[in-house]
């Protein structure tokens, strides 16, 4: 069994740093080398058949072709929701990297999954900001520390915080909606319940430039919305 640090880009003197930024369970399925989650475990949970032909079968076995077409809608839960089991055996076929091959309860993601989540936390707006953190924030500086380091990387600039929050905002969207088959975020900044720019024409900007701010905030709201639809190859 080897560590976990084999399956990422950073050299051995920095795994303990990065590391710390990667979930703990993406971390263990690979040191266990035996995959996050099963076929069984992402599909049959909740009492859902594993099998959704054989439950659709026994759904319509007994109703007549009047009572079928009748129906408003099948069982989305429990042992006969086989149009569920479909879709999340579809979604985890895409993960295991074979769709359409046949279903084991034993089939597991592809590690090639795993390493494209991996290689997004090297990305190197977020080793910019980690070294910062490091050696000016959460770490006293020591000599080794200094040494390599010069008054130019002292610091951040807006343009690569928002590079780096685009590179958080894809992975968390990637692992909530892929590997944890969960919840997926359609836009990223918070929709206010107010007026965020009422009387900010008093004390800060003129009456009639408070309708460029509004198209400003759209356009924002618009940009970042975006970084979740990006497509994202999981499996090359």
């Amino acid at each position: 069994m080897g560590r976990a640090s084999d399956l990422w880009p950073w050299p051995d003197d920095e795994y303990d740093r990065h590391v710390s930024s990667v979930p703990v369970w993406l971390i263990a399925a690979h040191n266990l080398h035996t995959g996050f989650p099963q076929t069984a475990q992402s599909v049959a949970h909740g009492c859902l058949p594993f099998d959704p032909d054989a439950a659709a079968g026994a759904f319509y076995a007994g109703k007549s072709q009047k009572e079928i077409e009748g129906l408003h809608c099948t069982p989305t839960e429990g042992p006969e929701a086989f149009d569920t089991s479909e879709r999340l055996h579809e979604a985890f076929d895409r993960l295991h990297g074979q769709p359409g091959a046949k279903r084991h309860r034993d089939n597991v993601i592809n590690d090639a999954v795993f390493g494209t989540i991996a290689g997004m936390f090297d990305h190197q707006a977020l080793r910019n900001l980690t070294a910062l953190r490091h050696r000016f924030i959460a770490h006293a500086a020591d000599e080794r520390s200094r040494a390599d380091m010069d008054l130019g990387p002292i610091g951040t600039t807006l343009g690569e915080l928002e590079h780096a929050q685009k590179v958080v905002v894809q992975i968390a969207q990637l692992i909530s909606s892929r590997p944890l088959y969960a919840s997926s975020h359609a836009g990223i900044v918070p929709v206010p319940q107010f007026d965020i720019f009422a009387a900010l024409d008093r004390p800060f900007v003129p009456t009639l430039a408070i309708n460029d701010l509004h198209r400003f905030w759209n356009t924002h709201m618009e940009d970042r919305a975006r970084w979740t639809h990006e497509p994202i190859q999981l499996i090359p």
